[in-house]
């Protein structure tokens, strides 16, 4: 498998409803930078969330980035760190849903996945029930349009 790399977003919210097995299960290892393991152990951060980083999973490898890119200073630093990274170690596939930062980073020729996407294609792999995954993902502060959610439902994301 090609390496995929993470935003918080989708971690974060994989995790709150108990749904992140999914991840090594459609992608095999996850790759973060180090932004976006410092926003899933901030003090604000959940505390399902921050246990489930610290712990270090096997799937689940954090990356410094080394480069830098002036275009991507708009994006919050975990956002703009995944781009990087993605384009530093080749992955084809980005774990990431804010608009802005999935522009970017297609913009470059990764392949963006969603966290809504990213519980279909569970759901369509028979690892998860998407009714349940999507009913705990409204009760958090997910955000997202209601035609994505029935699309996630219908499995036509």
């Amino acid at each position: 498998m090609k390496p995929v790399v993470a935003d918080a977003t989708p971690i974060r919210y994989l995790t709150e409803i108990r749904a992140v097995r999914i991840l090594p299960y459609l992608f095999g290892k996850v790759f973060i930078p180090n932004a976006v393991f410092r926003e899933l152990t901030h003090r604000h951060t959940p505390k399902i969330v921050h246990d489930f980083i610290v712990s270090s999973p096997e799937w689940l490898e954090v990356r410094t980035v080394v480069s830098t890119d002036h275009s991507l200073s708009a994006l919050d630093p975990g956002e703009r760190e995944a781009i990087l990274l993605a384009d530093e170690i080749g992955a084809e596939v980005i774990l990431l849903d804010e608009k802005a930062a999935r522009n970017a980073a297609e913009q470059r020729g990764v392949r963006c996945v969603g966290t809504l996407r990213i519980l279909s294609d569970g759901a369509k792999e028979g690892q998860i029930d998407i009714y349940r995954a999507v009913s705990r993902l409204r009760q958090t502060t997910f955000r997202a349009k209601p035609a994505l959610f029935e699309k996630a439902l219908s499995g036509s994301l």
